[in-house]
């Protein structure tokens, strides 16, 4: 079964992809790109752009993520994307966040079932023409399971490239358990490729899925990796340990080299924390005064002492 790395916005850009696939080479298939908005006719803004440039990305396949809810907007960035070497493209029906939701993008797509079909009907016949693969990355629905049925119905007149699915519903967010039951709904009627996404949070749960869903195409992974970005490894504690402080340090001399002055740096690196640190309190949780003072350090030689005394503690 294949592996992909799902968008985490403000994570997983080119810098975190560089540093995973250096680390951990191999582990996975295909990384998706953090969502562009795509709300200005203009394309893609300066800071995609640097984001998605092939040079910058070499070594693995990416797959770009689009944001609207515009079929102009989705053709003029779609044709950037193109012209950049970029034949597949995933669009986002799936974003839970209030913001996105309320603008009727993301998962506030699957609200209007009429104007997502027009949408989706004016996409396809771009793309089709453009000779791109078009793929969604959807939810269950809004609110109710139910939804789903007619979502999926609605997805299996286009030439979707795979329907990945999150087992949850917007209102859900990521707290709320998965819904599996309706995966399996999906499995038994989808016309298209099928990706689990969901909750994928340990070799094991690849392998139910790889189990229960022999057909699916891939999972998609993404807070499992945050967590523990050694997750599918099966070399020994000490290995796995040594492999994550290498992803760690690399992406630490990575950040430092392409930002300006700490502040963001320590950004960037307590927000990687704030996943891996729930890994790190499991195993050793004596770790947990280490990750407070990651929260609030103020400097990198801060930031540096904490680190090093989680590292040496387990």
């Amino acid at each position: 079964m294949r592996i992909y790395f799902a968008p985490m916005e403000g994570i997983t850009g080119r810098i975190f992809r560089r540093a995973y696939e250096e680390s951990f080479p191999g582990r996975v298939d295909t990384y998706f790109a953090p969502f562009i908005a795509s709300g200005v006719k203009k394309g893609v803004a300066g800071k995609d752009l640097r984001e998605l440039l092939p040079e910058d990305n070499e070594g693995y396949t990416l797959i770009p993520q689009l944001l609207t809810n515009s079929v102009e907007d989705f053709e003029n960035t779609a044709g950037v994307l193109k012209s950049m070497g970029y034949k597949n493209i995933n669009l986002n029906l799936g974003c839970p966040s209030q913001t996105v939701v309320s603008k009727g993008r993301g998962a506030g797509m699957l609200a209007d079932l009429p104007r997502l079909e027009r949408f989706l009907t004016g996409a396809y016949d771009y793309c089709e023409k453009s000779g791109i693969s078009l793929s969604l990355k959807t939810r269950l629905g809004l609110v109710e399971e139910e939804e789903f049925a007619p979502l999926l119905k609605l997805y299996n007149r286009f030439p979707v490239h795979e329907l990945i699915i999150h087992t949850r519903l917007r209102n859900d967010y990521y707290k709320l358990p998965c819904r599996p039951e309706q995966y399996a709904f999906a499995y038994e009627n989808a016309e298209m490729p099928l990706v689990y996404n969901g909750d994928i949070l340990c070799a094991a749960d690849v392998e139910k899925v790889s189990s229960c869903y022999p057909g699916t195409k891939a999972v998609m992974i993404g807070r499992g990796f945050l967590k523990k970005p050694w997750m599918l490894d099966h070399d020994d504690d000490q290995a796995c340990y040594a492999r994550m402080w290498t992803f760690h340090d690399r992406i630490l001399e990575l950040y430092r080299e392409e930002m300006s002055g700490e502040t963001p740096v320590l950004f960037k690196m307590k927000e990687l924390w704030s996943y891996l640190g729930e890994t790190m309190e499991q195993i050793n949780p004596e770790s947990k005064k280490q990750l407070k003072v990651i929260r609030k350090s103020r400097s990198i030689a801060e930031y540096y002492a904490a680190t090093r005394i989680i590292r040496n503690s387990i």
